[in-house]
């Protein structure tokens, strides 16, 4: 169905209202429209990342509270040795070997050791 000055071969979407009319849908085709949407599905798809990782961390600490606070604990530690590691005093003292400190800290918190 052609209407006025619109294309014959442009897809039309309608709404059927229930008084028997129909109405035409307008995409809305701005530029803005477009960068926004893009950055709303953008925000949308990080933040359902997010809770699906929360999520996912929740029912591994529920299951086994135990891997949570190794967790934290390797974690912890790993920064606090990182930190001296790249510090400019201890990496001239020690030299290259600094290295083998964080190497230190990951074999002796291993969670299936003891």
């Amino acid at each position: 169905m052609v209407m006025g000055n619109r294309a014959p071969n442009k897809l039309e979407w309608r709404i059927h209202v229930r008084n028997g009319t129909s109405e035409i849908l307008q995409p809305e085709t701005g530029l803005v429209h477009r960068i926004w949407s893009w950055l709303k599905g953008l925000l949308g798809e990080f933040m359902l990342k997010i809770w699906n990782f929360l999520e996912k961390a929740r029912n591994i600490a529920v299951a086994e509270p135990k891997k949570v606070i190794h967790c934290l604990k390797v974690g912890v530690t790993l920064t606090i040795v990182s930190l001296f590691y790249y510090m400019r005093p201890l990496y001239e003292g020690v030299g290259g070997n600094a290295m083998w400190a964080i190497m230190t800290v990951v074999v002796v918190f291993e969670y299936t050791v003891g």
